[in-house]
């Protein structure tokens, strides 16, 4: 939910601090400072405060998770929110506005987590003795007395327990007590290789938990590291001898945590050669340019990092390997040691020629890449699978929930499911609208014939092969597609593939047969589709009769008076329409009385039922009757027997689909059975 703001506020970290001094100047002179200002203004209001960003977007989801009403949401957010500002020590007269930003991260996940763990416990668990009903007093203001007690217990349970930590251990907040703690660990430690590796090894782990290491560690490496660089500065440029301190703050910078924290340079480029998960990838392109720049907040919280536990090992391993390396290239002399300073935005390769003024250091930046990225590449994979797996079990439980709608005949929205289930629905709907941009939606077809075996046409379907969740149950394609604003594009698609596809087999077979393409109401009603279907028809030099535009009953019995004018219109350019799965639940005779339909296909479950149940025959011969009488053709569907087709046969039916004949096909299989 952050993801937005953090790349907002990635580039305009970027812009401000691009290190070429011509652009600074640029910044500083140009308007008197406007696009300084602008770019200060976008980068504070955003990763400045990321924390509470933070922690508003993690308590609302997790409430949201719990069904906690819209309200309720909003109150144990804000909850969550005085909390933070709680145990950040937050004072009118004294505020430290760096708590607000990366510095913070960590309470902000505590407040938000607890916070909303107790306001749940709490709102489901107490009962108010009363409810306020006089006049102007409405549902939100009751909601808002209701949260009153969990609010409060919870707000304060953490100025208590903020107040205790203060008076214990002498410090202004929880959040100073916690960076204190940290940074006891290298009281009184020289700067040599173990107090380096240590400080590596530690920010990783802080990391881990949410904690930005290099900002609760800044004191350390202010103390430590900053003063090495000073030190061979002095040694070079006055004294005309060598440096002789490794360790810097720009060593850490610029050989250990290229990219950012984890050395994430190296894990940026293997999700790109190694994932095989599109989301991760796309998630890769959106961080490339900040990475570039060494500001990975997009991709660490995106992919994620913090909690995961499958990428703890390398993300504390990879930049390790790098400090050991770095450290030994130049304690052997095989690279200079550092006599620059270097802003920690200047990309890699040019970071570490400007560091040691030397290409192999520059060199050495892409040797510690090349490893990382083969010590994350097992890590990756590892991940990805275990992602799989979690999510093939998510997509049975979200296919089993639209199955089980459509037996209900209810209503669902998939992409407002809470929690996991819904987060697949988003994912699965952001990849169905790249599948329809790149074409990899194709197209199946269940073959049509008649009494005589002869195939008189097919009902195209369409057929996703996703690239880690396997074929996808297709109304569930169309129910994203639908949700997501983009099954008009989807149905259009699917539209111009049957038509380029006919064209060939007629081409091929010089034979004609009519080809059946499902389209919704709301797809038909838009102002442009007839235009559409026109300039279809001419591209592809479809003949009147040629192709059939199949409506479910269901969606025929939503209609008005603009859809049966736009049938109207659809008839008189040459297209058949169909109405789908007839004598499923209310049936409306009224349309067939209007002479807008060519084809009435049978409901599967009729026809299947028809063997052992008698009033399923009668219904089926009363349709057959009502087509003679109405001049429309009656096709049955799920036909799967000689026996089947004998009785359909009895009562007057002369069209089928199903198994019995044809499963869907592919387009080549579909093309040689038209040659035969």
């Amino acid at each position: 939910m952050t993801i937005p703001i953090l790349m907002i506020g990635a580039f305009a970290r970027v812009f401000l601090t691009f290190p070429i001094e011509c652009y600074q100047k640029f910044l500083e002179n140009t308007f008197s400072g406007a696009f300084l200002s602008m770019f200060t203004f976008l980068h504070d209001a955003t990763l400045g405060i990321v924390s509470l960003y933070i922690t508003l977007s993690i308590s609302i989801y997790y409430l949201r998770t719990k069904n906690m009403s819209h309200n309720y949401s909003l109150a144990g957010g804000m909850t969550a929110v005085a909390t933070f500002l709680i145990l950040s020590g937050v004072k009118i007269d004294d505020i430290d506005i760096e708590v607000f930003g990366v510095k913070g991260m960590f309470t902000a996940i505590i407040c938000s987590v607890v916070a909303t763990r107790l306001f749940v416990m709490i709102i489901k668990n107490v009962k108010l003795p009363f409810r306020l009903y006089a006049d102007g007093v409405d549902l939100e203001f009751n909601d808002a007395i209701i949260a009153l007690i969990p609010s409060a217990a919870i707000v304060i349970i953490f100025a208590l327990f903020n107040y205790f930590i203060c008076e214990i251990f002498d410090v202004d907040s929880f959040q100073e007590f916690y960076v204190h703690i940290v940074s006891m660990i290298f009281e009184g430690r020289e700067r040599n290789f173990i107090s380096g590796f240590m400080f590596v090894v530690i920010s990783g782990i802080l990391w881990f938990f949410g904690i930005f290491g290099s900002t609760a560690l800044e004191d350390v490496s202010e103390k430590i590291f900053e003063p090495a660089l000073v030190h061979n500065m002095w040694l070079v440029n006055e004294r005309g001898l060598e440096p002789t301190e490794i360790i810097t703050k720009e060593f850490i910078n610029v050989f250990v945590f290229q990219g950012g924290c984890g050395t994430a340079l190296c894990l940026l480029i293997a999700i790109f050669i190694f994932s095989k998960r599109k989301l991760n990838r796309n998630l890769a392109k959106i961080s490339t340019i900040p990475m570039i720049f060494n500001i990975n907040e997009i991709l660490t919280f995106g992919y994620p990092i913090i909690f995961n536990l499958y990428l703890l090992a390398p993300f504390i391993v990879v930049p390790v390997v790098a400090y050991c390396m770095a450290y030994f290239a130049m304690d052997l002399g095989l690279v200079p040691l550092i006599t620059n300073e270097v802003e920690t935005t200047v990309p890699v390769i040019f970071s570490g020629y400007q560091a040691t003024g030397s290409l192999y250091g520059s060199l050495l930046q892409v040797a510690i890449i090349l490893i990382g990225v083969l010590i994350y590449l097992p890590f990756i994979r590892l991940y990805d699978n275990a992602k799989n797996r979690n999510e093939a079990i998510r997509m049975k439980e979200l296919t089993d929930i639209l199955k089980k709608a459509e037996e209900e005949k209810e209503d669902v929205e998939l992409i407002r499911i809470p929690g996991s289930i819904g987060g697949l629905a988003k994912c699965l709907g952001a990849d169905i609208d790249s599948a329809i941009e790149h074409k990899e939606i194709k197209l199946h077809y269940q073959l049509q014939y008649d009494n005589d075996y002869n195939c008189i046409g097919a009902e195209t379907l369409l057929r996703y092969n996703h690239p880690v969740h396997g074929f996808i149950y297709p109304p569930l394609i169309i129910k994203l597609a639908e949700e997501i604003g983009v099954l008009s594009q989807l149905e259009r698609y699917l539209f111009m593939e049957a038509a380029k596809d006919y064209k060939v087999i007629k081409a091929q077979t010089k034979k004609k047969c009519k080809i059946s393409v499902n389209v919704t109401v709301a797809t038909i009603l838009e102002d442009d589709f007839i235009s559409f279907l026109k300039k279809l028809k001419k591209d592809y030099e479809i003949l009147d009769g040629e192709m059939c535009i199949e409506i479910t009953e269901q969606m025929a019995i939503k209609s008005d008076v603009d859809f049966e004018k736009a049938l109207g219109e659809v008839k008189k350019i040459g297209f058949l329409i169909a109405i789908d799965d007839f004598s499923m639940g209310s049936t409306s005779i009224k349309y067939l009385q209007k002479n807008q339909f060519d084809l009435v296909k049978l409901d599967g479950s009729i026809v299947k039922e028809m063997m052992v149940n008698e009033r399923s025959r009668d219904i089926i011969s009363s349709i057959v009757y009502l087509a003679h009488s109405l001049n429309f053709s009656v096709l049955a569907e799920y036909v799967e027997s000689e026996e089947q087709i004998e009785m359909l046969k009895k009562v007057g039916c002369n069209y089928y689909q199903g198994y019995h004949f044809s499963k869907a096909v592919n387009f080549d299989s579909f093309l040689d059975e038209m040659k035969k």
